[in-house]
């Protein structure tokens, strides 16, 4: 497959699926039994790394991820002429690779203005998927802010009254009630869950309350933040539920493949491992492929104790860091990695519903009673 160095021009017809990202997601267990999978890449940061990126995403497509979704990076994402921006990303990943595809967008960078414009921008590529976020606050700002959940911050009560919003979303719940205010129905709204609590959060509970006011407010589901802990997601989920949320909950999956990836992901995440993870890592004594066979194990480990669990796990969402590594392996254990046929794709994209019904030979169309 060839794919265009060039970003996709808003100009172009954009590529716009019958069926909500929403819909899909509820429906797949019911379709197939079993939780559909979704990937996270990052936007490559230069035209070397995007020379194995597409190619990347080609690959992991095989295995048909419901979505895949593209972290946003503010330096390089409002440069429409920039090849390696998010919106450039995203709308190649859904023009080019025809696949359902989730923009992550952060608020706390931009005013009012840029930020409907960026989406204004995403709405044009045909892109209907946002993952709304806050985005990280600079540490000189932190204390003087405040603007973790606006439990604290009165802003966020501020924010929509008679439609008229403040210059500037403080955290996701306003980013939230913007889309939904300027745009009604046409993004399906995903927002972050914290299985341990936001760091920032003043208590776990508070952290659930605010969630529920992200969801509450109008996003249709919830991608976790990484655990290592299967109980812990399940806890999460169970906690939940018992608080009024019953959109979907997807929980976000780290396969461990090097020393360095954890520690990493642990300084980003402020998520310490638990202790058994660390001393399973210490006995591999540096050994690259002991480390990776643990990681790959423990990731399916994980992963078949929430697709068992009762909390009815409607997917499973993969951090890759933009390498396939094990993921591949993983999904297949998992019985998970699900070629089909171009006429399935096509059902999935929805894009035949309004096509004349051509099926492949041998299957006949169903009869559906009135």
């Amino acid at each position: 497959m060839t794919f265009s160095k060039e970003p996709p021009s808003t100009s172009d017809q954009p590529v716009v699926s019958s069926v909500k990202l929403i819909d899909k997601i509820t429906n797949y267990v019911n379709q197939y039994g079993k939780p559909f999978f979704s990937l996270e890449f990052f936007p490559p940061r230069n035209e070397t790394e995007l020379e194995s990126f597409w190619p990347l995403l080609d690959q992991l497509k095989q295995g048909n991820p419901l979505f895949m979704d593209i972290t946003w990076h503010s330096r390089s994402s409002l440069d429409p002429n920039n090849h390696c921006s998010s919106l450039a990303i995203a709308g190649s990943t859904l023009k080019q690779l025809n696949h359902e595809t989730v923009l992550h967008l952060t608020c706390y960078d931009y005013d009012i203005t840029t930020l409907e414009s960026i989406l204004n921008s995403a709405k044009s590529l045909g892109l209907r998927n946002i993952l709304a976020l806050r985005g990280d606050v600079p540490a000189s700002n932190q204390d003087e802010n405040k603007v973790f959940n606006g439990l604290s911050n009165s802003k966020s009560d501020q924010i929509i009254k008679s439609n008229n919003f403040l210059d500037k979303l403080t955290c996701a719940l306003d980013l939230v009630k913007f889309i939904k205010t300027k745009y009604g129905d046409f993004f399906t709204i995903g927002v972050a869950g914290y299985p341990m609590g936001h760091p920032e959060a003043k208590t776990y509970s508070d952290d659930l309350n605010y969630l529920k006011s992200k969801v509450d407010a109008g996003a249709d589901f919830i991608v976790t933040q990484l655990s290592f802990s299967a109980d812990q997601y399940i806890s999460f989920i169970k906690d939940c539920h018992a608080i009024g949320i019953k959109v979907p909950i997807i929980p976000g999956i780290f396969p461990i493949q090097t020393k360095a990836s954890i520690r990493n992901i642990s300084k980003l995440t402020k998520i310490d491992p638990p202790n058994e993870v660390k001393k399973s890592i210490e006995a591999c004594k540096g050994d690259i492929e002991a480390i990776k066979k643990y990681g790959l194990q423990h990731a399916v480990d994980l992963c078949k104790k929430l697709i068992s669990s009762d909390v009815n796990i409607p997917g499973l969402h993969f951090y890759t860091l933009n390498r396939d590594n094990c993921v591949t392996e993983i999904l297949k254990q998992l019985n998970l990695w699900n070629p089909r046929s171009d006429y399935e794709e096509s059902i999935m994209a929805g894009d035949i519903q309004n096509s004349p019904l051509v099926l492949p030979e041998g299957i006949q169309q169903p009869v559906h009673e009135q």
